[in-house]
């Protein structure tokens, strides 16, 4: 992600589609990622939403979890199809987005 802040690609919603992530997602990890969507939040900039899609139960708990720890400050939501995250994502801008 850091990577990809450096090369100026931010500000933009984002799927994940966590269907098909073959990762070893810790705790931990996902901690560290949240911190850094936390991190982006400033009065003048919000990113755009996350849609996070997901197909087990243990995704879901996954991807919770990592949206408790935005702490609110990126619009995120949960998933089990992928045509719903899309029109989620393709709505207007909510007053935070």
């Amino acid at each position: 992600m850091a990577a990809v802040a450096a090369e100026g690609a931010v500000g933009y919603r984002v799927l994940f589609d966590a269907r098909a992530a073959a990762a070893d997602l810790r705790p931990d990890y996902l901690a560290a990622l949240s911190q850094v969507v936390k991190d982006r939040r400033r009065d003048d900039v919000s990113d755009g939403r996350i849609a996070i899609v997901v197909g087990s139960d243990a995704e879901q708990e996954m991807g919770g979890y990592f949206i408790d720890r935005t702490d609110g400050q990126r619009a995120c939501r949960l998933f089990r199809d992928v045509e719903d995250a899309r029109i989620w994502l393709g709505a207007p801008p909510l007053p935070r987005d």
